[in-house]
């Protein structure tokens, strides 16, 4: 595949977000349809395992944050668990983010890279993983 992973230090602006949020689209859409036996397997980055994540991580949250993390699982478990049997599923890359995507000098993107972390999900996962990386990066 030609095209480059973006520098860490370069801005992401607005467009380049919207251009990402296309492509997470694009690929849940391509894969729709895939069906493996290896693909049905779980991780902590699985948003199905948040609540359980979100358990495992209290004993290294300092006190000021358990507050948060509460308030995150009650919220999953009123509003985002019962709609999951609701919720397309599908084969998800599950790790869109700008280092496993390769652009070209007008800051397209021209590849996907890193399915081995692949999995079978809800295919709108994609969308909010791919936002939640661009979240924590500085935009522009």
């Amino acid at each position: 595949l030609s095209g480059d992973i973006l520098p860490e230090s370069e801005p992401k602006s607005i467009v380049l977000g919207e251009e990402i949020g296309r492509l997470a689209g694009r690929v849940a859409g391509a894969l729709q349809g895939m069906d493996h036996p290896a693909m049905k397997w779980t991780w902590d980055w699985d948003l199905r395992q948040a609540t359980r994540v979100a358990g495992d991580l209290r004993t290294y949250l300092p006190s000021s944050r358990l507050t948060l993390c509460d308030a995150a699982v009650r919220y999953l478990a009123q509003h985002f668990y019962p709609v999951l049997p609701q919720l397309r599923e599908g084969m998800i890359h599950g790790d869109l983010n700008d280092t496993n995507l390769l652009f070209n000098a007008e800051r397209q993107v021209v590849g996907v890279l890193d399915f081995q972390d692949a999995l079978h999900g809800c295919s709108v996962f994609e969308l909010g993983i791919c936002a939640g990386y661009f979240a924590i990066s500085a935009w522009t």
